[in-house]
């Protein structure tokens, strides 16, 4: 795994732990010292984690610095597959728009009939 991979990974796992914490970018960037788009360029990999931040988040989080370096595969590996579908669901509609919630919603009726 080289350099940009790991900056990635960590990021992605920034990222799933502020959504499972249901936490801003703005708020994490408030604990952190730092802005809510350095927090965003640090989710998407753009701004590697120094020492420091990764030592913070992992109090902010409460997480082993660890948690930060575990590639997705590894988080989901001893767990029910339908909790962790639900998991990425959650996480996935946090930053939908209260329209697209809807449609959400709406389509799950018609979902369930086609079983």
């Amino acid at each position: 795994m080289n350099n940009q991979e790991i900056v990635t990974m960590i990021g992605q796992n920034v990222y799933r732990l502020r959504k499972l914490n249901k936490m801003s970018a703005k708020y994490l960037g408030e604990l952190l010292g730092v802005t809510q788009g350095y927090v965003r360029l640090i989710e998407r990999g753009k701004r590697g984690v120094s020492p420091k931040y990764l030592l913070t988040l992992s109090k902010i989080f409460d997480v082993p610095v660890s948690e930060f370096y575990a590639v997705m595969d590894d988080l989901t590996k001893g767990h029910d597959p339908l909790n962790v579908l639900k998991g990425q669901i959650g996480v996935s509609i946090q930053d939908m728009s209260e329209k697209e919630l809807h449609f959400i919603i709406d389509m799950i009726p018609r979902l369930k009939s086609l079983r």
